[in-house]
């Protein structure tokens, strides 16, 4: 069973502009997804190798500014399972066994880093 290589608290303390991600697919399908990403300062380390003094680039599928629900905002405190990638950055741990990756309060958010 594989298990997050990072978990960590922390807080949104930024929105970024909204971007169009191609999906990388066969070029004779133009196929084209916004994603939302925040910056996310790192308040406690439960479990990995990362520091408190390092932010985060979290990103959320989807558009903010037309899907008003699930994104999340400066302020709110989020918890983050993570996987490090083969490149050296982390994406969300999407495992079975432990429920939704990413918890901030009563909504869990849809996302990949």
């Amino acid at each position: 069973m594989d298990l997050p290589q990072v978990i960590v608290e922390g807080k949104v303390v930024e929105e970024l502009p909204v971007f169009v991600q191609d999906a990388g697919l066969d070029s004779r399908i133009n196929f084209e997804f916004p994603v939302t990403p925040s910056k996310v300062k790192v308040t406690k380390v439960i479990a990995g190798n990362i520091s408190t003094d390092e932010e985060i680039t979290f990103y959320q599928l989807g558009d903010r500014n037309t899907q008003k629900d699930g994104f999340v905002k400066p302020g709110e405190e989020v918890m983050l399972l993570l996987q490090k990638k083969p490149e050296g950055n982390y994406k969300l741990f999407l495992g079975d066994a432990l429920g939704p990756s990413v918890y901030g309060g009563p909504r869990s958010y849809r996302c990949c880093l």
